[in-house]
């Protein structure tokens, strides 16, 4: 699908064509922003011969799981940009989505429907005001703006389902818990291995010095630098917490233990003195002076009595 932004500056009027081909890609002094969905190797080829795009780039085009860069082609500028995107509980899905670019125009391509993308087309459809007027690299930044804030609500799904984990360990219901955990700090190590190389393309594009991108605009891709920043940190302290749940957890377990063989230990000091006195007079010797009466009711009262003293000794000792 492709789908077509111009913006002519002497009528002051922008065009959009949500279902484009090919043949209706403009090819004069307009400002355009072409957005391609699921690229096919034709239309790789159109863009190669008629915007005199490098091989090396388009390589990485056809080839994806491509690293988070930024290169200088010299007439354009290539960027690999990954957005993330919270599928379910403890699941992340990365994307990737290649962007060329000039004072003239911009190309985005991408796989899959892209949330940043369909939200500034729709605004742009809202208003008046087109995105191109202010400039092309005023629009990428736009673009990597919404990208970089998309990732803020995987972050908040994230911190919901620790949230959950703390309750339910503490409502003593953490059958799953070390799983769950285990799986959140994947979803996190990934975000964090995506996130990382997108903080240098930004550094880049607020400090490098290139005609494609202004001095005003630099200032703003340093703000999405900052916003890279918090989401790096909002990372590394939700790993924290899931680090601090596993310990608490852990306690949690070694304190159970360790009450579980404190009680046996108490049972079986309360048996062991009734096992030795049932034994000692039960065995089959002629010299045991079973022939008084009173040492059947000694023996008798002494089962009794041995295990409610140890109860009364254990429950004073606060040990029950």
């Amino acid at each position: 699908m492709i789908r077509i932004l111009e913006y002519n500056s002497k009528s002051n009027k922008p065009q959009f064509n949500a279902n484009a081909s090919l043949q209706d890609i403009p090819f004069n002094n307009n400002k355009i922003w072409i957005d391609i969905e699921t690229i096919s190797l034709e239309e790789i080829n159109f863009l190669a011969e008629h915007f005199a795009l490098h091989p090396l780039a388009l390589e990485d085009t056809k080839n994806l799981n491509q690293r988070p860069k930024i290169e200088d082609y010299g007439d354009y500028i290539f960027i690999v940009l990954h957005t993330i995107h919270f599928i379910k509980p403890n699941s992340i899905k990365i994307r990737e989505i290649h962007f060329f670019f000039n004072e003239n125009f911009l190309i985005s391509i991408h796989q899959h429907p892209e949330q940043a993308i369909e939200n500034l087309l729709e605004k742009n459809s809202m208003t008046e005001f087109c995105m191109l007027k202010t400039g092309i690299d005023s629009l990428l930044h736009l673009v990597c703006d919404q990208i970089v804030d998309s990732s803020f609500p995987v972050l908040d799904g994230i911190s919901k389902e620790i949230a959950k984990l703390e309750s339910s360990l503490w409502k003593e219901q953490e059958k799953n818990l070390i799983e769950s955990t285990i799986l959140i700090k994947r979803s996190l190590l990934k975000m964090k291995r995506t996130l990382s190389p997108q903080r240098d393309v930004f550094q880049s594009l607020a400090r490098f010095d290139s005609k494609f991108v202004s001095e005003k605009i630099r200032l703003y891709f340093r703000d999405v630098f900052d916003h890279l920043t918090r989401i790096h940190e909002s990372i590394e302290l939700e790993r924290d917490l899931l680090g601090n749940l596993l310990d608490a957890y852990f306690s949690l377990v070694s304190q159970k233990t360790n009450e579980t063989v404190k009680k046996l230990t108490l049972v079986s000091f309360i048996f062991l003195p009734l096992t030795f006195v049932t034994g000692f007079f039960g065995m089959n010797f002629t010299m045991i002076p079973f022939n008084e009466h009173w040492l059947l009711f000694l023996t008798i009262s002494l089962v009794g009595i041995l295990p409610v003293s140890f109860l009364l000794y254990f429950w004073k000792r606060r040990w029950l």
